[in-house]
């Protein structure tokens, strides 16, 4: 299992967020914040935006804020909305007749990460980083 750079960046930027007070902060901030280029770091924040985990608001006193509690927030619909799915099977079609009950018993082995990783980021939340 391999989570994206940009998956741990949101997650980050995220828990600042948290810290913060209610008030939207501006996304240059948050780049400072928690070391990031303010140009890399838009693109995440702005796919948070989409899925509903920030809210964002337009103008000179706006920013980016939590758009719901950080307890009902999970590590995986952060990541989700960055990376789609957490875990992704082999990179490699393998065709060999041979192989076939390798390849039958790897992906089995994959999906029982897949569900224990999913498991383990849905429940923690941006909460459970903070305390």
């Amino acid at each position: 299992m391999r989570l994206s750079r940009a998956s741990a960046v949101g997650v980050y930027a995220c828990v600042h967020l948290a810290q913060t007070e209610r008030s939207p902060v501006q996304a240059g901030r948050v780049a400072e914040a928690i070391g990031q280029h303010p140009d890399y770091l838009i693109k995440i924040l702005q796919r948070l935006t989409r899925d509903g985990i920030l809210s964002s608001i337009r103008g000179p006193a706006g920013g980016f804020r939590l758009a719901r509690p950080a307890g009902d927030i999970s590590l995986l619909q952060i990541v989700e909305a960055i990376d789609g799915r957490t875990v992704r099977g082999p990179e490699a079609e393998v065709t060999a007749p041979h192989l076939d009950k390798a390849r039958s018993s790897m992906e089995m082995q994959l999906g029982k990460i897949t569900r224990f990783a999913q498991e383990l980021l849905s429940g923690s939340t941006l909460a459970d980083l903070i305390a």
